[in-house]
């Protein structure tokens, strides 16, 4: 069972949609007393995972040790495990299933039957009433049993969770704004536009190095424009489908356009609330992320279109077009955004 404490939600940080393990990193974040925005500046991202187009970012690219002087490791472990590194100090964000959430609203569990896990972030442990937990997506801040933590965050028959423990470590400094600022346009216009060689391979020297920059190559190598050839593969192989295979998907990727589409506006409302842009900077950069809303816009349209069109290959062969010109302005507002940052705004 859980309990829920109604006067501790004050951290709590709903990204939005399919947004669940980003939202238990910035409520963290909240928590230690920093600046979540730091993170949504380097978040424009795009990916294709379960046949589904997402906003969201890789957790081995959150740069938490920089932005944080955070280390944030992945731990597949058990009960003894997790309430093991919650008594040593550690924060924790557990990947589970929602539905064995009893707090959870079943009206929300849409895309599970995909294959998408939830994440919850747990902040302590209390002998009686079980671990702290906060839920940002559903605004859910209480207690819930080690029983019920332990049933949800395990997989089929196996008793293994999958976690991620977060702690602060010894760093000499943190960056300024400025190098933030710098470092996050950088990584955000690199990472989309190519996403296959954004990350280089040192050719020698620490071999800790070297494995980070594997790992960090292998997790954005459906990324970024990639995204976009994949979803449109899926697209031109969807007019083949089974009706019903078909209508599923596009119904689970139209709820997630929307949501990308509303996480490009808020990265870019941080922007400029960090940088000092004058007003021709400012009214251009607005100009630019109103196209690219109205482009997302018309792609959803057209991807509902699809679903109940006579002539799919024609509306499939539009969404096409619509998708290189997305593609396009994104790159083109990425490229400026970045330039302005390396100019000393503007």
């Amino acid at each position: 069972m859980s309990t829920r404490l109604s006067s501790q939600n004050e951290h709590n940080v709903n990204l939005g949609f399919m947004e669940c393990f980003t939202s238990c990193v910035m409520t963290y974040v909240r928590v230690m007393g920093w600046d979540h925005r730091n993170l949504l500046l380097n978040y424009w991202n795009l990916d294709y995972q379960h046949q589904t187009l997402l906003g969201s970012k890789d957790s081995r690219k959150f740069s938490m040790d920089y932005l944080y002087g955070v280390d944030m490791n992945y731990v597949a472990g058990d009960l003894a495990s997790l309430t093991g590194h919650i008594r040593q100090g550690y924060s924790v964000i557990l990947l589970c299933m929602a539905s064995r959430l009893d707090y959870f609203p079943r009206a929300l569990l849409s895309m599970e039957s995909s294959g998408f896990q939830h994440s919850i972030l747990i902040l302590g442990l209390d002998a009686e009433s079980g671990f702290h937990v906060l839920d940002p997506i559903v605004n859910f801040s209480g207690f819930t049993t080690t029983a019920v933590v332990a049933n949800a965050g395990a997989t089929g028959r196996s008793e293994t969770l999958h976690y991620f423990t977060l702690s602060e470590k010894k760093v000499d400094s943190l960056p300024s704004s400025q190098e933030i600022l710098a470092f996050c346009s950088r990584r955000n216009l690199e990472f989309y536009e190519h996403p296959s060689q954004s990350v280089k391979i040192p050719g020698g020297g620490n071999q800790e190095e070297r494995k980070q920059a594997w790992i960090e190559w292998f997790s954005n190598r459906r990324g970024g424009t990639q995204s976009f050839r994949l979803f449109i593969a899926d697209l031109m192989a969807s007019l083949e489908w089974p009706e019903q295979k078909r209508s599923s998907w596009g119904k689970r990727n139209s709820m997630t356009l929307s949501s990308i589409r509303q996480l490009r506006r808020q990265v870019w409302n941080t922007y400029r609330e960090f940088m000092q842009l004058d007003q021709a900077a400012a009214e251009e950069g607005d100009q630019q992320i109103s196209h690219i809303m109205n482009l997302w816009q018309r792609f959803h349209y057209l991807l509902l279109r699809l679903l109940s069109a006579g002539d799919k290959p024609r509306t499939a062969e539009l969404i096409c077009r619509k998708v290189e010109e997305l593609e396009q302005a994104e790159i083109r507002f990425l490229s400026w955004l970045n330039q302005k940052v390396m100019m000393g705004h503007g």
